[in-house]
């Protein structure tokens, strides 16, 4: 029973190394792909960036000047009638925000970048 196992893993990883290697090749057919490299946490910065709209009132300045105190986010517009933040942070403290955002009941609409990185070397 132990080999049949371990067999059947091996098999599983060499399918899934195959599998990555046709996607590597479809990647390098679509665009122009110079090198593809495997990113972690030790090896990149990995960002994620946010816009939020939220339209303005007294209750939601409060809460903005409060969460702003928090998190480092950016007012990149501001009228009589909505304020547009910005945030970019790594995954984790987006998660955060996220959570103390929505308790604001004003907010608009939500855009979300998607993660994005780059090499430390």
């Amino acid at each position: 029973m132990i080999l049949k196992h371990k067999a059947t893993t091996k098999k599983k990883l060499r399918r899934k190394k195959k599998n990555l290697k046709k996607i590597c090749q479809k990647l390098y057919k679509l665009i122009n792909v110079i090198k593809i490299n495997k990113i972690n946490k030790s090896n990149s910065y990995i960002r994620e960036t946010i816009l939020v709209q939220i339209k303005k009132n007294q209750k939601s300045s409060k809460k903005i000047k409060k969460i702003s105190k928090i998190f480092q986010i950016k007012i990149i517009y501001s009228n009589d009638i909505k304020y547009i933040i910005e945030i970019s942070e790594d995954y984790k403290k987006i998660k955060k925000f996220l959570k103390k955002i929505k308790k604001i009941k004003e907010i608009s609409e939500i855009s979300r970048s998607g993660k994005i990185s780059v090499f430390k070397n």
